[in-house]
């Protein structure tokens, strides 16, 4: 159902981040108004045009989706399980094969003609959705663990070498300090154990 109701938060690709199914803004600072397909919480949105974006979205409120959105409604399995079944492989496959060179999307005759293995019992398929949510999170949180760490290390090591000379740029001589062996020498030291730090705590983010 085509919606444009202005107290409705609208939902565009724009507004979610690639992959991960969640917002990057607060769809309440938004201005209201553009039409788009009304959805209920607990339906699921997934982005048609170049669907190897991978824009889905599990949303928990009434909204519009505005754009080139399928809002997908759970008739007969659990609506979380039908989230994670358009993150699958098997799916992403078929909607990738798209019609249409310049602005491909995915094709909804396909799509609906082909058969996904789905567990009878919905228990099951809430145990099953809620793990792979688990999941997720927990890739998600490591992964922001290790930007975090690399970051403070970067900014550490780019601080240190702006305090002692290193960070100056080759591009202004006239800023360079007068050459100092002693203190060149003891720049390079810290420099080498900053890059060690650097690379080890990469390492142990990576395991």
């Amino acid at each position: 159902m085509q919606s444009s109701d202005p107290d409705l938060p609208q939902v565009e690709y724009e507004d979610i981040v690639s992959g991960e199914g969640t917002l990057n803004k607060d769809l309440r600072d938004k201005e209201g108004g553009k039409t788009g397909i009304k959805f209920y919480a607990g339906d699921v949105l997934y982005g048609k045009l170049r669907p190897y974006l991978m824009n889905w979205l599990y949303p928990q409120f009434n909204g519009v989706a505005v754009g080139d959105f399928w809002v997908l409604r759970a008739t007969e399995c659990d609506s979380s399980f039908l989230y994670r079944l358009v993150q699958t492989d098997g799916f992403q496959r078929l909607a990738n094969v798209s019609s249409g060179s310049k602005m491909p999307r995915a094709d909804w005759n396909l799509i609906s003609q082909s058969f996904f293995a789905v567990p009878a019992d919905y228990a099951e398929q809430r145990v099953i959705a809620k793990s792979l949510a688990e999941l997720d999170n927990l890739i998600t949180l490591h992964q922001r663990k290790r930007e975090s760490r690399i970051i403070r290390v970067r900014s550490f090591i780019w601080l240190a070498g702006d305090i002692s000379g290193i960070g100056v740029s080759a591009y202004q001589p006239e800023k360079r300090r007068p050459y100092d062996r002693r203190q060149h020498q003891r720049r390079n030291v810290v420099l080498r154990l900053l890059r060690a730090m650097d690379q080890r705590i990469q390492g142990r983010c990576n395991s």
